[in-house]
């Protein structure tokens, strides 16, 4: 409470009267208070009691600087004029006390304003520019928000499974609904309005760049500027760094140091404050266990989680979707929603923004919408600037867009390679030893669902952070993640599944290689773990594996890598997607869409050919994009007539039954 308050004030020049004198006030102020229902001035009480409720009846309904003139005038009516005037000078001082109290607080507000803006207007693009710094307010382009109710359905694939959402929000009858960030704090239909917000999101979809966002928005004037006082962002990658013994104020001020501690309490106390708490996946320490022998840090993250000790504030929380069970035991989620990265639009202005120009951004994007493979993985911000960079490479040597890669194996390898260069002979066996360790190391954590390493987990593969650096000629692609905290992760987890791929086909410039098992079982063992129901997350690696099979990237590899795949992988690869195609139902599951992108991912026609004998009849119920329809239409193109197929139930865009012409007049029977 501010030193000299008006309840104090008004305490104060009550307790002077006589109780005749205050038997009058009270009888005044019944007459004078609003008739708002609330109770009467009390009466009987001991005269302590009766000064506090006076005091707080008359603040509650004029406010603070209104009761004190009311009561300097009533004072007037059944005390003297002195005591009257009396407090008339001590509600001047109190007003001038307060508004230079208030002048310094907006100073410190407009100082800490400043401060955000200042650091997060132009933000270093840790894992989307590689080193580049851009104008968070000129290259952002909007998320697509889905409302989540987060119904477990096996380790799905995170980065398949937010494009999967944006199928599903197109729908004829969607299974989610958008959202925004400005609608987060809505009243829902029963008029309730969340105080804790979850935001998950597949690694690398935006979240971090979201969380700044929002607090540059608010800084800037454009966000939450009537629901919030102030807003502190916590990320909790950093916060297990923090120096000596840190208490609330320490994980606060962590990130921005324009504010005296001192002055933290009375922002907080205000209620009107966001917490921005970034990255809960990457605490390193098991927040949601039961224990009594917490340090400082540790009680001051759970009270921040569970609002224990600023109960009216409102927090955002963003998170893995692997890691939100965990976040349930720390706190009552009481809004859960779902980033699934760039809508069609958002990718439009990415490019535009990109390329400089509308004219452009739209002929370079229009070359992408013919790459399904491509296209399709376009609601990743890290692919979306990985593939303008590939192609504005290709345009400033002069080389035809038409020959742009049309796999994401081919998009990664010629990204790639125009980081590494080849490698002189004599230090070609001992990079080819570190990229076999490195593929080592991105395989077991695809399968420990690990995007992040440690010191240890780089020594127990014989590596280093400059043995990869020196490997991949880049210290974006693998990296540290903090000055001061020994952990390391590759720049997109879709680095980590391309490496992880590459482990099951790459082989020695003359001998496989030196897997615990032999190549064809290490392949085999993959492809099995892929089938059952709760291995999706190796959905985008076998994928890969695909993509590796394709003659131009095996070329490509060899070429400009220097880096060899086994000659049997095709050879392993049809059989296994021949029987699976085989024993998939006629109906058109995600499993066997993901199977036909593993097709459309190889590029052969023999290929996919063998591989579909059996796809002679099909029913497709599900909801398909145009790149889905675009996989399947090669499939039909480099397969037996089909059969039978059954459309019925599937809503059709004009230029997908254009497209569809062609083969439905081959069709046995079309319904």
């Amino acid at each position: 409470m501010m030193a000299g308050s008006a309840k104090k004030i008004l305490f104060t020049h009550f307790q002077e009267l006589e109780q005749e004198e205050l038997d009058d006030l009270c009888s005044l102020l019944e007459t004078r208070l609003p008739a708002d229902g609330r109770s009467e001035v009390p009466k009987g009480r001991s005269r302590k009691a009766v000064y506090v409720a006076l005091a707080c009846r008359l603040i509650d309904s004029y406010g603070e600087a209104q009761a004190l003139a009311v009561a300097a005038e009533l004072l007037g009516r059944v005390s003297s004029l002195d005591r009257a005037e009396a407090l008339l000078r001590a509600t001047q001082t109190y007003l001038d006390q307060r508004k230079r109290e208030n002048e310094e607080k907006e100073l410190l507000r407009k100082k800490y304003i400043d401060g955000v803006i200042e650091k997060l207007k132009v933000q270093e693009a840790e894992k989307i520019g590689f080193g580049q710094r851009f104008d968070l307010t000129e290259r952002y382009p909007k998320l697509v928000f889905v409302k989540s109710h987060n119904q477990p359905a096996g380790r799905m694939h995170e980065i398949m499974s937010s494009g999967r959402k944006h199928r599903e929000v197109r729908a004829p009858v969607p299974m989610y609904s958008y959202s925004s960030v400005p609608e987060l704090f809505n009243p829902d239909k029963q008029g309730h309005t969340a105080r804790i917000i979850v935001i998950q999101g597949a690694a690398g979809i935006g979240k971090t760049v979201l969380a700044r966002k929002i607090m540059l928005d608010w800084a800037m004037g454009k966000l939450f500027q009537d629901r919030f006082e102030y807003v502190f962002y916590v990320q909790c990658r950093d916060s297990d760094q923090l120096p000596g013994y840190p208490v609330m104020a320490d994980l606060l001020l962590q990130s921005y140091m324009q504010m005296p501690k001192a002055h933290l309490g009375s922002v907080v106390d205000l209620g009107k404050v966001l917490f921005l708490i970034d990255g809960f996946d990457k605490l390193r320490h098991p927040l949601f266990l039961p224990s009594g022998n917490d340090k400082p840090l540790q009680c001051a993250q759970k009270s921040l989680l569970r609002r224990t000790l600023l109960s009216k504030s409102s927090i955002i929380i963003t998170t893995r979707p692997a890691a939100l069970e965990k976040l349930r035991q720390c706190v009552k989620i009481q809004r859960l929603e779902e980033m699934v990265g760039f809508s069609e639009d958002d990718r439009k202005e990415y490019f535009n923004k990109f390329f400089g120009s509308a004219e452009l951004g739209a002929q370079v994007f229009q070359v992408i919408r013919e790459r399904p493979a491509l296209h399709s993985m376009c609601f990743i911000p890290t692919v979306c600037w990985v593939i303008c960079r590939v192609l504005k490479l290709q345009m400033e040597r002069g080389e035809d867009l038409t020959n742009a890669p049309r796999t994401m194996a081919l998009l990664f390898i010629t990204f790639l390679s125009s980081f590494i260069k080849q490698q002189n002979s004599a230090a070609t066996q001992p990079a080819q030893d570190t990229l076999k360790r490195v593929c080592t190391l991105a395989k077991d954590g695809l399968y420990e669902n690990k995007t992040q390493f440690t010191e240890e987990d780089l020594h127990k593969h014989g590596l280093s952070l400059v043995h990869i650096q020196s490997l991949l000629q880049s210290k974006d692609l693998f990296h540290k993640d903090t000055s001061d905290l020994n952990i390391y992760s590759f720049a997109h987890s879709i680095f980590q599944d391309f490496f992880a791929a590459l482990f099951y086909v790459l082989r020695d410039n003359d001998e496989p290689t030196d897997h615990a098992m032999n190549p064809d079982q290490a392949l085999s063992g993959l492809l099995s773990d892929y089938m059952k129901r709760d291995q999706n997350h190796l959905l985008l690696t076998v994928r890969l594996i695909f993509g590796f099979g394709n003659t131009e990237a095996v070329k490509r590899m060899g070429e400009h890598l220097e880096w060899k795949i086994l000659s049997g992988t095709k050879t392993n690869l049809l059989p296994w997607i021949k029987e699976q195609i085989k024993d998939s139902s006629d109906f058109l599951s995600d499993y066997l869409m993901d199977l036909l992108y593993c097709l459309h991912e190889i590029q052969d026609e023999e290929f996919t050919k063998i591989a579909l004998e059996s796809f002679d009849k099909i029913h497709i119920g599900r909801q398909m994009d145009t790149m889905d329809m675009k996989v399947l239409l090669f499939c039909f193109k480099n397969s037996a007539p089909i059969q039978n197929l059954n459309i019925s139930q599937f809503k059709l865009e004009a230029e997908d039954v254009k497209s569809l012409i062609p083969w439905t007049q081959k069709c046995s029977s079309l319904t």
